[in-house]
């Protein structure tokens, strides 16, 4: 699949043929980072992973990367990642849709991107790609919605401040839902995944979602780091808005578990979803239905158009693959 115009593709073979390129991943052990190191791999990357001390590293493990302990959350550990570094690849981040979560989420989105940059700038000539989100992107009232956008936002603009003042080179991906499989720690669409296999869905609500393949999303950011065309950012879209009848409808037909014929009431919904989160909270586990997490059903997506160079085109694959892989992935390492 072709995810590039000629002229993109043309500049980033011409930079591939000049020398192996030795980069340093953050987050790699999360749904979108392990994809992201297999990949780098594939294309014959030299590949450094940061990792904390102690961290679950099963995602990753087998697989030919240099393992360096450290956190982003520390400055020197980051430093020391950095040293012979051409490109940092910054996955790492805290994904939250529960309340009273801000001082975690600043604390890993927002100071942590503070100490990615200054480990770069540090080094030097370093290049920083910023996995970031569509949800950093501010509304037609130049709001957030929750915690977990703010928190992302004020990260991107950090950066985006950083590149506008040429001091880093760098980029900003804004990608929407990411399915696939590898979802070793179970994202949010795979706890849905699961849930359903086991239990069925009793009623589902209005609301839609843009979907897109995190091997897709890989490619598609290292196709960005081979270009020498300076794009400094990228909505990563699916162009498609699945519905959340549309979705249970397909997991019907993977997992021969009947579809909800019910739809709630959104109201229902939105005041079940903010007491769920609250009483998983005071208990310590996460929730899928959460207050943020139905609000982002009814946001609209921003156009790719709007931001998007007209020489980077990203496609991805039909969503139904993609949640079809998810599945057999889920299925075939005994979570389902």
């Amino acid at each position: 699949m072709n995810y590039l115009s000629p002229l993109l593709q043309s500049s980033y073979q011409h930079k591939l043929l000049e020398y192996q390129l030795k980069v340093l991943v953050t987050g790699a052990t999360g749904h979108l980072g392990n994809n992201l190191v297999r990949e780098l791999i594939h294309q014959n990357y030299e590949v450094r992973v940061l990792c904390r001390l102690g961290s679950d590293i099963t995602p990753i493990k087998n697989l030919d990367v240099e393992i360096v302990n450290g956190d982003i959350t520390d400055l020197t550990s980051l430093e020391t990642a950095c040293k012979g570094i051409e490109t940092v690849f910054h996955m790492a981040s805290y994904i939250s849709l529960m309340p009273f979560e801000k001082k975690k989420l600043y604390s890993i989105n927002v100071d942590g991107m503070e100490n990615v940059i200054q480990a770069c700038k540090k080094q030097g000539n370093i290049e920083l790609i910023y996995m970031s989100s569509i949800h950093a992107i501010p509304n037609s009232k130049n709001k957030y919605i929750g915690s977990y956008a703010e928190s992302k936002g004020i990260a991107t603009k950090s950066l985006l401040n950083e590149i506008d003042s040429e001091n880093i080179r760098g980029s900003v991906l804004y990608p929407t839902g990411l399915i696939g499989p590898n979802d070793f720690k179970i994202s949010n669409i795979g706890k849905t995944i699961i849930a359903h296999s086991k239990k069925g869905t009793a009623a589902y609500v209005n609301g839609s979602y843009d979907f897109i393949d995190v091997r897709d999303v890989s490619k598609a950011t290292i196709e960005l780091q081979k270009s020498d065309l300076n794009i400094k950012e990228v909505i990563l879209s699916g162009n498609n808005q699945v519905s959340v009848k549309e979705l249970l409808m397909e997991l019907e037909k993977l997992t021969g578990i009947s579809a909800p014929k019910i739809e709630a009431p959104i109201k229902f919904v939105e005041y079940y979803a903010h007491i769920n989160g609250l009483i998983n909270k005071l208990v310590g586990r996460q929730a899928v239905i959460t207050g943020y997490a139905i609000k982002t059903l009814h946001s609209p997506i921003p156009n790719p158009a709007s931001i998007n160079n007209k020489n980077f085109i990203f496609c991805t694959r039909n969503w139904k693959h993609s949640i079809k892989d998810q599945y057999d992935w889920l299925k075939s390492n005994s979570y389902i």
